[in-house]
């Protein structure tokens, strides 16, 4: 994610420190028009307080094991919390809530993935995603509400 932000508001991000916990107040998150990555940047009143919970260094959440896409196999009918490294080969129609999507990872193991409609706006194809929270349904991948769609830094 990249950061914009012009006097007083870059004094406030000039001064977060590295694994420190924050609140983000009145920021707006958009894809850049020049490169397609999350640009966010504060609006007028925009505040960065510190969280009253501080990260908890002996939790595991840097120790994401990320699976192929060939942990959804034939047969399955419902798997909960599966993390993917994947990039985006296409975006399909919209059924109801849901948008049919189609995902590679690096192994070059092709599925589809119904993503709610609220993710939407951060589907580009070509650009490589984080998937947490995965459910798997009918053989299928499944993001809902619930589960986490994030642009990765790099790509496969």
């Amino acid at each position: 994610m990249r950061m914009k932000a012009w006097g007083k508001q870059s004094k406030l991000i000039a001064e977060l420190t590295f694994l420190r916990t924050y609140e983000f107040h009145d920021f707006e998150c958009v894809v850049s028009q020049v490169d397609g990555r999350l640009e966010c940047g504060g609006r007028h009143k925009a505040s960065i307080p510190a969280a009253e919970e501080e990260l908890d260094l002996d939790d595991i959440w840097d120790m994401v094991e990320y699976g192929p896409l060939s942990d959804i196999a034939p047969g399955q009918t419902t798997t909960n919390n599966l993390d993917f490294i994947v990039k985006l080969v296409k975006v399909g129609d919209q059924h109801g809530e849901m948008v049919s999507v189609e995902f590679k990872d690096e192994e070059g193991t092709f599925k589809p993935f119904n993503v709610h409609e609220t993710l939407r706006d951060q589907l580009i194809v070509d650009r490589v995603y984080f998937i947490h929270r995965a459910k798997i349904i009918d053989n299928q991948g499944s993001l809902d509400t619930w589960a986490m769609l994030s642009t990765a830094p790099s790509s496969l």
